[in-house]
């Protein structure tokens, strides 16, 4: 299997740039933080100190955008 995991590796970095892979970073970061924001406003609500996995959750199913990509 190594010389085949080797080729796929080799056609899939020619493919992608050093700007794409920038680019794909710079989105998930934006995402993340934007997921946080949210999470941390539900903490608030609540008056918690902690982000839990039911405060992220709870951000994803208000927010119609970010529920519409998580449902792809």
């Amino acid at each position: 299997f190594p010389s085949h995991d080797k080729k796929i590796e080799d056609a899939f970095s020619k493919k992608l740039t050093t700007d794409a892979a920038l680019f794909l970073a710079g989105g998930l970061l934006y995402l993340f933080a934007e997921l946080v924001e949210l999470s941390g406003n539900e903490v608030r609500r609540e008056k918690k100190i902690t982000i839990t996995d039911k405060h992220l959750l709870q951000a994803l199913k208000d927010d119609e955008e970010l529920l519409a990509m998580s449902e792809l």
